[in-house]
């Protein structure tokens, strides 16, 4: 089975500036595909890539077979459309109800009957445990209910590759480790595919099917997450995962 994102000779840079080099790597269709590396290493500017947020200097970014780089905005259109996004805030507008925030992709984008679109917004909120928190505001809920409003949102349109970006940010480990069997469950039932930015061990070594990893302007390593912690032998991936063991050791113990 084709790959559902193949990125080929990626080079992102904002004119002298060299943020990525050189980048290959795929995602395969209902996997979770974690983005890792230290703070300002282009984890996040890269996922704006893959989403078309922003262009590359060069290479290309296909999705599902379509180089979106260069795409007709038809094609683009549509490729956005089977895709979802959830940023590190999770983004909701706080004038709006939950129900109201995951609605408003299908009143914006489908010519669905009022009725249709109501039960389509309900069944994504289902789908993550909110259903019976449809008309709270985001001003009333916890940080772990706004992520996962967030996902449902991101859902809306039935999208089937999500980009998370830093999920478990600010979480306590309860709501951390819902969030996470949210997404794996999501995953695994819906195969939904999940591109996750993330610098949380626990997700990583408890749902992350495979990784890269992203250190001065190139990826230096990339496969599944065992291999990247008992295998790789390049110095930056060791220290990472030494160092990322330790502070949950002590978050654990604190």
């Amino acid at each position: 089975m084709p790959p559902v994102i193949k990125v080929e000779h990626l080079n992102i840079a904002y004119g002298d500036f060299s943020v990525l080099e050189d980048a290959n790597f795929e995602v395969n269709e209902g996997e979770i595909f974690t983005i890792l590396g230290g703070s300002g290493c282009g984890k996040t500017t890269l996922m704006r890539q893959l989403i078309g947020l922003e262009q590359p200097s060069s290479g290309s970014i296909q999705i599902n077979g379509v180089d979106i780089t260069n795409a007709t905005e038809e094609s683009q259109k549509i490729i956005h459309q089977n895709m979802g996004v959830m940023f590190q805030s999770g983004a909701l507008i706080s004038s709006l109800t939950l129900l109201e925030n995951v609605l408003l992709p299908l009143t914006e984008h489908t010519n669905l009957p009022e009725n249709i679109a109501l039960e389509c917004a309900l069944l994504k909120l289902r789908l993550v445990q909110l259903e019976k928190h449809a008309h709270f505001y985001p001003a009333n809920i916890s940080g772990g209910m706004i992520k996962r409003a967030a996902i449902a949102r991101a859902m809306a349109l039935d999208a089937r590759i999500i980009f998370l970006d830093e999920p478990s940010a600010g979480l306590d480990p309860i709501s951390h480790n819902e969030l996470d069997k949210l997404i794996a469950d999501l995953a695994h039932n819906l195969n939904i595919t999940f591109v996750i930015v993330t610098h949380e061990l626990a997700t990583i070594t408890s749902i992350a099917d495979r990784a890269i990893m992203l250190n001065n302007k190139k990826i230096v390593a990339q496969g599944s997450i065992p291999y990247l912690m008992h295998e790789v032998e390049v110095p930056f991936v060791k220290e990472f995962f030494t160092l990322h063991t330790i502070e949950t050791q002590q978050n654990r113990k604190a």
